[in-house]
């Protein structure tokens, strides 16, 4: 802005210059007539005409020269304003405008380095509301019911039992499966405070009811991607089975898989339990819940 004002300064300076040149003119002109007239007389010698002829010329040229300089200052103060108008365009990349109000998550440059086009900066989040995603079995996406709310649970926030499950709300389901058979389903989370991206959580997601194998979550035993349970046969012996799991909710699990109804497990194998190895059946640790309805 202070180069633009320079140039303004010298067009005004180069416009008085003129003027003042047009003005000498004007004197040189009437010097010169008063002197050819008096020429004629006989009044005035040659060499005063010479001087006066000589001055109108030199006036002549001071305006040319004013002028021109009008001209110079003129495209020096244009080129002021373009490069103004550069400099206000390139302070405003300078300036990074969100679409929307939220938190900084992540800097993916620091000061000094240099930014290109395409490269991102910062990564933005819209902390006004979350988002938990699911993937369901093609076999059970067609009992999704979009209208009913889903219970959510965030399991670091300390969930404890079933006050700690929160109503949600299918947002989205896709409309194509991914490599494993599933579909991505969006569920709208309720606003909280304590909510952050990247947190765990489970939805029991609303369908139609149907029968279903249960066992205690307690009785499944994980061992790298193999689920199994120990099934006590009619001799009270434990026998370790691999079972399919559909889903795990709360402390039941649903076998689709491996158990027939009506089966005896082991609620709480212990680290120490192995094949064959004889058991006491007892009203709890023999405990099985088949045919139960549930809620897809």
């Amino acid at each position: 802005e202070a180069g633009v004002a320079a140039a303004e300064q010298g067009v005004k300076a180069a416009t008085t210059n003129r003027a003042a040149a047009e003005a000498g003119l004007g004197l040189a002109a009437a010097t010169h007539r008063r002197i050819a007239e008096l020429r004629g007389k006989n009044s005035a010698t040659p060499s005063e005409l010479d001087q006066a002829v000589s001055g109108l010329k030199a006036a002549e040229s001071h305006v040319a020269g004013a002028q021109a300089g009008i001209q110079q200052a003129q495209a020096a103060a244009e080129a002021a304003r373009a490069g103004l108008r550069a400099a206000t365009v390139g302070a405003s990349y300078a300036v990074i405008t969100a679409p929307f109000d939220g938190i900084v998550t992540e800097k993916r440059v620091e000061v000094g380095n240099m930014a290109t086009p395409g490269t991102p900066l910062l990564t933005v989040e819209d902390d006004r509301g979350f988002r938990l995603e699911v993937r369901v079995d093609e076999s059970r996406v067609g009992d999704i019911d979009r209208t009913r709310p889903v219970d959510v649970v965030i399991d670091s926030l300390g969930a404890s039992g079933a006050r700690d499950w929160q109503p949600g709300r299918i947002s989205e389901v896709a409309r194509a499966a991914d490599g494993a058979h599933a579909f991505l389903v969006k569920i709208d989370l309720p606003a909280g405070a304590a909510l952050r991206s990247g947190m765990f959580g489970r939805a029991r997601l609303g369908g139609r009811s149907r029968q279903a194998l249960m066992v205690p979550a307690s009785a499944i035993i994980r061992r790298g991607q193999l689920t199994s349970v120990f099934v006590v046969d009619k001799d009270n012996r434990a026998r370790l089975r691999l079972v399919q799991l559909a889903n795990t909710s709360g402390e039941r699990a649903e076998v689709v898989a491996g158990l027939d109804s009506g089966e005896r497990v082991v609620v709480k194998p212990g680290a120490t339990l192995v094949d064959g190895a004889p058991v006491r059946p007892s009203n709890r640790s023999a405990a099985v819940t088949t045919g139960q309805e549930v809620r897809q």
